[in-house]
């Protein structure tokens, strides 16, 4: 039938609820803090009182407009909520329901038969329903005939005609046609008519309706106003429609006036006062404030900014612990950077962080120290998580000195303090903090020009050490233009920035090419062969220079008309180098791909010429998931296949094997049928992982 809405399917455990004249009841499985029957009224209506068994639901009708009530003479309003409803009363809460209440037409005179009696306000609703499908016209116009002493609009609502009209309401009469022919478990099931069978199943079914007993439906008894209201608000909960004022997010704060939930992207903060009714999913009984879950699920319904009705919709928070070691935080972008074992982690934050150790003491993040344990809580729902809080380890009781090195050695540092030399002894392994140089030690400090922090413990023992007044900057995508020996000074070219600069080596500079230790005759003997190089610098000198041959990071930019391709390294330094014209794409997702494909944001390896800054191949990091279909553990192969790959032949020599915990695995540990989530660099394995299951996810 035709719909002005999109039904979602909630598949939640059914909340099936008996259309009965009387009072409904609920199992719970948990507590919620239950307010007392004497609280203050939930609802407008003068007859629905604190503690009503249907309050919560009536309320909620009353707030999205399916309901509203009899207004009385003094402009209060009534709900005679044990009152028996009629049908054309039962199809103005379903077209409200369903969403349809603004179609309705009173500008087109509508005449139905004389037998087919309809009071004059409903009908044009209930043309509407006959129009949009909840109800069928010839079978209702055969239902009045047979029953002339009754004006059908008025007449009491069955409990199975109301049955129909909310399965068709919520779009599942192809499924009670379905069911149409299936015997009833109910014992006075031949009680039910045959026009309602279907739909009496269907909806026992889908958990909508129980019977008056476990054993008994009683088709033709009438359902009160009360009865009728709780049904459309449970269906709610498998068959949600989009209401105005209604909102349903995640709960980011709140306190006894506001309360603020994220949803759609965007957080929104809303009212409450004394009016604000608070509601459990397991309860149909009000609650108090406290039983709101911070990052739990919420449904609000508001008047004017204002919350009117706050239910909590499950007790799970969409929140995560993550354990690490702190490196160091970015105050500009607002990250934190943290090791996971030999996985490097940002965690996003926010200005103003609850930050604490261990013991309780409020912190800054200007206090975490380098190589500190972090327990780092951190929102899941939204795009990008954030930080909620961190808790890192209590460090002992320390304090500071400052001063300027004067000598360090055999594990002695003497610094100028206050006019006075002043000499301390180095614990084992105390960090050494230079900015923007991880991995420092006691060999990058510089004598009589670094200006020091010492962090002492009780022993006075130096356990961390922070130069104060340099920081070493990191140059990647540069290119070694010249060296003059006698004058010690290298001439780089910067192709990030494009500019040249005199750079000065020191007794103190480390040389490195392609992982092996190199003197400075022999590293500068390479500078022909091997153009790329990430230099280290403080101060215009030389801290390290490092030979590579490829950079691997996240694409951060690719200018096509100056053939220049920007990625961001894994420590956050950008690095541009120019790339051939018709540079080579390595992926084993994208065949036939080009760098006109690529994607902000992708991971890639840039394999550089040795003899000139120039990239000539782009390898993708992807992941693909197999079946593996056998194993030669001689030539060291697997032949994998999946729905897109009918046999390709992996090479395992050479690529890090893993179980499914993440253990190392073994070749012999791979079994035939079972699947497996494969790394690639290009075209090239780097890591195969057996899947947790024997499934492809």
């Amino acid at each position: 039938m035709p719909m002005h809405m999109t039904w979602k399917k909630i598949m939640t455990g059914a909340l099936a609820f008996s259309i009965a004249a009387g009072s409904g009841t609920m199992a719970l499985t948990t507590s919620p803090a239950i307010v007392s029957a004497e609280q203050m009224r939930a609802t407008k209506f003068q007859d629905v009182e604190g503690g009503h068994w249907a309050e919560k639901h009536i309320a909620k009708l009353a707030l999205q407009g399916i309901i509203t009530g009899y207004k009385m003479d003094d402009e209060t309003f009534t709900f005679e909520p044990g009152k028996s409803v009629s049908q054309q009363e039962a199809v103005l809460m379903a077209i409200r329901f369903a969403g349809l209440y603004d179609y309705v037409d009173r500008s087109t005179q509508v005449v139905f038969g004389d037998s087919f009696k309809v009071s004059e306000f409903y009908i044009p609703i209930i043309e509407l329903a006959f129009r949009e499908g909840l109800l069928d016209k010839k079978e209702e116009f055969e239902l009045a005939v047979a029953d002339p002493e009754s004006e059908w609009g008025k007449k009491p609502a069955s409990r199975e005609w109301v049955t129909k009209l909310i399965v068709k309401a919520i779009g599942e009469q192809n499924a009670a046609e379905d069911l149409m022919q299936v015997p009833s478990a109910f014992h006075d099931a031949g009680a039910i008519d045959d026009r309602y069978l279907g739909y009496v199943n269907a909806a026992v079914e889908m958990g909508l309706v129980t019977g008056k007993t476990p054993v008994r439906f009683d088709p033709d008894a009438p359902v009160n106003r009360a009865s009728l209201a709780t049904l459309f608000s449970r269906a709610q909960g498998q068959y949600p429609v989009a209401f105005e004022n209604q909102h349903e997010g995640v709960v980011t704060s709140y306190t006894g006036d506001t309360i603020t939930i994220y949803e759609d992207g965007e957080e929104t903060t809303f009212s409450m006062d004394m009016y604000t009714n608070y509601f459990h999913y397991q309860s149909d009984s009000p609650v108090d404030l406290g039983s709101i879950l911070e990052y739990g699920d919420i449904m609000i319904i508001e008047e004017e900014g204002v919350a009117r009705y706050v239910e909590v919709q499950g007790d799970v928070q969409h929140i995560e612990t993550i354990e690490g070691t702190f490196e160091r935080y970015n105050a500009d972008d607002q990250q934190i950077y943290v090791w996971q074992g030999n996985d490097y982690l940002k965690v996003n934050y926010y200005d103003g962080i609850l930050i604490e150790d261990t013991e309780g003491m409020p912190l800054t993040i200007e206090d975490l120290r380098s190589d500190a344990k972090l327990s780092i809580l951190r929102d899941n729902f939204r795009e990008q998580p954030v930080a909620l809080k961190i808790v890192t380890e209590a460090p002992p009781e320390t304090t500071t000195v400052e001063g300027d090195l004067l000598q360090v050695n055999a594990g002695l540092i003497t610094i100028q303090s206050d006019g006075k030399p002043m000499a301390y002894y180095m614990a084992p392994n105390a960090p050494i903090q230079i900015e923007g140089l991880s991995g420092a030690n006691v060999d990058d400090l510089v004598i009589k020009e670094d200006q020091l922090q010492l962090t002492l413990n009780l022993e006075e023992q130096v356990v961390g050490v922070k130069v104060l007044n340099r920081q070493v900057e990191t140059l990647a995508g540069v290119e070694i233009e010249g060296y003059n020996e006698d004058r010690n000074y290298i001439t780089i070219y910067d192709y990030t920035n494009n500019k040249s600069q005199l750079l000065t080596l020191t007794d103190k500079t480390r040389y490195n090419y392609l992982g092996t230790k190199l003197d400075k005759q022999g590293a500068m003997s390479f500078i022909a062969q091997n153009k790329n190089v990430i230099i280290r610098y403080t101060d215009g000198n030389v801290v390290s220079i490092e030979f590579v041959t490829s950079y691997t990071g996240t694409i951060y930019e690719i200018d096509t008309k100056n053939k220049r391709i920007t990625i961001q390294l894994q420590d956050g330094e950008l690095v541009k180098v120019p790339y051939l014209s018709e540079i080579a794409v390595s992926t084993i997702i994208r065949p036939l791909s080009s760098h006109l494909d690529l994607r902000i944001g992708d991971t890639v390896t840039l394999n550089m010429r040795m003899d000139k800054v120039e990239v000539t191949l782009i390898q993708l990091h992807e992941q693909m998931q197999y079946e593996i279909v056998s194993i030669d553990s001689v030539k060291k192969t697997i032949k994998v296949k999946n729905a897109t790959v009918k046999s390709d032949d992996l090479r395992v020599d050479k690529v890090e094997l893993l179980k499914a915990d993440g253990s190392k695995a073994l070749l012999k540990d791979l079994k035939v049928g079972s699947w497996i989530t494969v790394d690639f660099v290009g075209d090239n394995p780097i890591k195969i992982q057996a899947n947790s299951s024997n499934s492809n996810g």
